[in-house]
């Protein structure tokens, strides 16, 4: 009777921090059509670049300020209802203001970037939730974060199927749909998932050590590879609906690559148990930045719909091994108080990253073409995984400091 109540109450965490998963994922690859929504509007390559480069910029802004108020909140739950509920009402008066000017402006792109905005923070306040969540229900991380993977699969291959360039504009009121339940599942986690609980008392900034952050070098380090790492990475997806049209098939197959890489992240992530028994969570971070740069050097040369699915493959592992591997890396990076912050400045200079690598691919393309691109995208993507392999000797050796896992002080 003990051990049914036990396997109840397992599986009750399971539902929610798998469903939350389930659900975000689901809801957010909706939103990787927003080039091809541009396609159809008339836009040219340049003009989605510009596009894409604001909304980084306005991420590099945003999501430092959700990682914030999560850490003073004590709540990455609470947080992200806050800024999901904003994405939620903005994304759908996207398409319904798509044919609205003011004075010559057309209103559908504040709307655009303002769900940018809001949405930027709510991928890492949501992993950090079901992270903490699971750690503290004894719950298998890389189980409940396949159902992320596995609804993310789902949903392109189904939305791959069905959107093309005149109707890409229904995507964004999936995406507000779709993410309503993640409200529910958030609410439902805080109890397991917050510093302290649901009466949890916030904290003041000034309580705060950022200190202990930001002199970290080994923080530091991630941060500077992220950066150039991101430059890259970040516009790979962007682009690919380019070549795509430029290999003769629909912009709309984008749904189906992303289906295709997402797959893999599947059994990388049921098996991360055991890999990280093998590899740290560092080495997850280099070979998945590794994998990328074979990808977009592959990507160089390709001539047709099946050899990119075939290329795709790369990413999928490095997805893996990103999915697997980097959030667990940061925490053990940050005291406790503020992983939400580390998380999301991560993610904010990822987005800065976006921004030069909207801006420079899409002037790449147009100068030389789409292959050039993935070529120097590849190289670039290499080097930087060398020097910051090379930069933990350095920092141990020269900096003489050693590596804190503080993962392993908050447990």
């Amino acid at each position: 009777m003990k051990k049914e109540r036990v396997r109840n109450k397992q599986n009750k965490w399971i539902f929610r921090l798998g469903g939350f998963e389930a659900t975000y994922w689901a809801a957010y690859s909706a939103a990787m059509f927003r080039t091809v929504f541009l396609e159809n509007l008339g836009y040219s390559v340049s003009e989605v670049s510009l596009i894409n480069s604001i909304g980084s910029a306005i991420s590099i802004v945003s999501t430092p300020i959700g990682g914030a108020f999560g850490d003073k909140l004590r709540s990455t739950a609470k947080a992200h209802n806050l800024f999901l509920l904003g994405a939620i009402i903005t994304s759908a008066l996207v398409p319904l203001t798509s044919n609205v000017k003011i004075f010559g402006f057309p209103l559908f792109v504040l709307f655009l970037l303002l769900s940018i905005f809001f949405l930027a923070p709510t991928s890492t306040l949501m992993e950090t939730t079901v992270i903490n969540g699971a750690h503290n229900t004894g719950t298998f991380f890389g189980f409940v974060r396949s159902w992320g993977s596995l609804s993310w699969v789902i949903t392109c291959l189904i939305l791959g199927a069905v959107i093309v360039e005149e109707n890409a504009y229904i995507t964004f009121y999936l995406l507000a749909i779709l993410f309503i339940p993640c409200l529910y599942f958030a609410s439902s986690l805080r109890e397991v998932s917050d510093k302290g609980g649901k009466n949890v008392v916030p904290l003041k900034f000034s309580e705060m050590p950022f200190d202990k952050l930001f002199k970290n070098p080994y923080y530091i380090a991630y941060i500077i590879f992220v950066i150039f790492q991101h430059i890259p990475q970040n516009s790979i997806g962007t682009f690919q609906p380019y070549l795509l049209k430029e290999m003769g098939n629909s912009m709309g197959y984008v749904g189906y690559i992303q289906a295709y890489r997402a797959a893999f992240e599947i059994p990388m992530l049921l098996l991360s148990n055991k890999l990280v028994k093998k590899i740290s969570y560092r080495t997850m971070v280099i070979l998945s930045a590794l994998f990328w740069a074979l990808q977009g050097l592959t990507m160089s040369f390709i001539t047709s719909f099946w050899m990119l699915i075939a290329v795709t493959t790369l990413s999928g592992i490095a997805s893996g091994f990103t999915q697997a591997g980097s959030i667990r890396f940061v925490m053990s990076l940050a005291p406790n108080e503020l992983q939400a912050t580390a998380q999301t400045l991560a993610a904010s200079v990822s987005a800065i990253a976006g921004i030069a690598g909207n801006l420079i691919g899409g002037l790449i393309i147009e100068a030389s073409g789409i292959r050039n691109y993935y070529l120097i995208s590849g190289i670039m993507m290499l080097i930087v995984s060398v020097l910051y392999t090379l930069s933990f000797i350095f920092i141990k050796n020269v900096l003489k400091t050693e590596f804190v896992d503080y993962s392993r002080i908050t447990e």
